[in-house]
């Protein structure tokens, strides 16, 4: 994915592309709302990232400008709200989300029985902030043909939100059986008719019991990379709390 990030402030548009990069994305950087203007004309990108008060021609000027392509990229404009670490985050996750539902577009088989522990192991100091037990077990290795980068996303997503989503004293259970991965937390109580709702962008139920940030794109990620291998996510709410979700890989 190449990525057209349109920001004045140095130190804030450093920042936001390393994180980008590390996600393997393509990003090119404009100081201006003209230079931005001139490189969109330029080349084709697949999303655009503008400020909106940018010097010699606004983020909604560029858009204005922009609007007779025939090919116009995705645009998100940044506000002065929130600090930088929530904005790197937050323009991961969208871009993660743009770039699943583009589809694959090389694939190898990945072990994710052993993705999932990384993952598992990655988010331990977070588990253990939150006092939550997390353990993941699997009968036998569960590989699947995909994307390495977005079936790690899948992952982590599932497992942040089980922890997140959570009380001090609760679990998150991983399991890989056969071609089936289950991800089943304790947590606050999930209203059936509600569970549709989750995999919604930007839809959240109520404040995090664990956690008290968050965008509301986690499951909305899951399920675009389900999606993209071939799958779904469903979810069922548990009992007496929480939520259980399963993805059945082909």
């Amino acid at each position: 994915m190449r990525v057209l990030l349109a920001e004045d402030h140095r130190v804030l548009a450093r920042t936001i592309a390393t994180g980008l990069r590390r996600q393997a994305m393509a990003v090119d950087l404009a100081v201006s709302g003209d230079e931005a203007e001139r490189m969109c004309l330029l080349t084709d990108y697949d999303v655009l990232i503008l400020d909106r008060d940018l010097p010699v021609m606004t983020g909604d000027e560029v858009c204005w400008r922009l609007r007779e392509l025939t090919d116009l990229p995705r645009i998100l404009m940044l506000t002065a709200a929130g600090e930088i670490t929530d904005k790197v985050y937050g323009l991961t996750a969208l871009l993660l989300l743009a770039r699943s539902d583009r589809g694959l577009e090389e694939t190898e088989t990945v072990d994710l029985s052993a993705a999932a522990r990384l993952v598992a192991a990655e988010l331990a100091a977070q588990a253990e902030e939150g006092q939550v037990d997390v353990v993941v077990t699997s009968d036998r290795p569960l590989t699947a043909l995909g994307d390495p980068l977005l079936l790690r996303h899948l992952l982590t997503n599932l497992v942040r939100n089980a922890i997140q989503y959570n009380h001090p004293g609760g679990r998150v259970r991983v399991r890989l059986e056969g071609h089936t991965l289950t991800v089943a937390n304790t947590g606050p109580t999930v209203p059936a008719d509600r569970v549709p709702d989750l995999f919604e962008p930007f839809r959240r139920l109520d404040q995090d019991r664990v956690g008290t940030t968050g965008h509301g794109l986690g499951l909305a990620i899951v399920r675009s990379i389900a999606e993209a291998h071939g799958t779904e996510a469903t979810a069922e709410p548990g009992r007496p709390g929480g939520l259980t979700v399963t993805v059945r890989f082909p």
